[in-house]
């Protein structure tokens, strides 16, 4: 009934943008095909608005031809249950006049309803019903994911939210790798950010700036020790380790599963004072005050 039009992204604009994003090109050219891509998928959109797409158009007669045969076999049904199926044998249809009556069999039509017309018969209309991509966006940024299910065996189902900030993507597939398929398109988005962040600073004094800190900091690693490093107040550490020390780290990484390097030593710490016995009594009596007080509902 209109209330949709799938809207076709692939092509010319987005098919260069591609091959220009894999190639070896300067980042200029690719912004700029990117930008030549969004004008006319933004074109396209509005056409699709404007119910001037295709998609639709060729549902709507797909649907006509099925019920001109539903209603052709109701009508066959009918007559051969009333005994006048030879009126209407064969694929022939009664003219009417102008004036409203029946014209002989003469000059009757064939419809040939019953044969599939060539345009749905084709193989490209499979493959235009066929998507492996089915992507849908969500305009309500206050939701915090938005997905559905593929529309093809082996296609993705892909629904995203653009935020201020942020996309959510949302994706899903039948027995795909859509994980991997999630991980190249955050790879895409963080290259692609780059690529824009090298446009808009060149030729400013900011990247001017930027060049320079870069080059006395790549001077300053060359000249420093390699088993050396530096401390965030600029106090050079010696890098080397004993064996000792190895060991002692090994062991305490193992009892904290691995994720001790997120906490930069605070979760050690605490195991460490609850191991020795020296937690105040001070922490004790606060963490004993928690219990049983009503806790503020956070934002998720």
């Amino acid at each position: 009934h209109g209330r949709t039009e799938a809207i076709r992204p692939v092509t010319d604009e987005s098919t260069e943008f591609v091959k220009l994003f894999w190639g070896d090109n300067p980042p200029a050219k690719k912004v700029e095909a990117l930008r030549k891509a969004c004008q006319k998928h933004t074109e396209i959109t509005k056409e699709c608005a404007k119910a001037q797409g295709q998609d639709r158009h060729l549902y709507a007669l797909f649907c006509v031809w099925q019920r001109m045969i539903d209603g052709d076999e109701d009508i066959l049904s009918q007559n051969g249950d009333n005994g006048d199926s030879a009126a209407h044998d064969g694929n022939f249809s009664d003219v009417m006049s102008d004036d409203g009556s029946s014209r002989d069999s003469m000059n009757r039509i064939p419809t040939n309803t019953g044969v599939m017309p060539s345009l749905f018969a084709d193989g490209g209309w499979d493959k235009l019903n066929t998507t492996i991509l089915s992507t849908s966006n969500c305009g309500n940024p206050s939701l915090r994911q938005f997905g559905f299910g593929p529309t093809s065996g082996d296609g993705f189902g892909i629904g995203y939210i653009i935020k201020d900030g942020s996309v959510s993507i949302c994706a899903s597939s039948k027995h795909r790798q859509t994980k991997r398929y999630i991980d190249a398109i955050e790879s895409y988005f963080l290259e692609m950010r780059k690529v824009l962040r090298q446009t808009q600073r060149r030729g400013t004094n900011t990247d001017k700036l930027a060049s320079r800190a870069r080059e006395a900091e790549e001077m300053k690693a060359k000249a420093r020790p390699k088993n050396a490093r530096v401390k965030s107040r600029g106090i050079l550490v010696d890098g080397s380790r004993t064996p000792a020390m190895e060991s002692e780290q090994v062991s305490d990484d193992d009892g904290l599963g691995g994720y001790g390097f997120f906490d930069a030593g605070m979760l050690l710490q605490a195991l460490k004072q609850e191991q020795n016995g020296n937690i105040k009594p001070s922490q004790k009596a606060a963490a004993r005050n928690k219990v049983g007080k009503k806790l503020q509902l956070m934002d998720y």
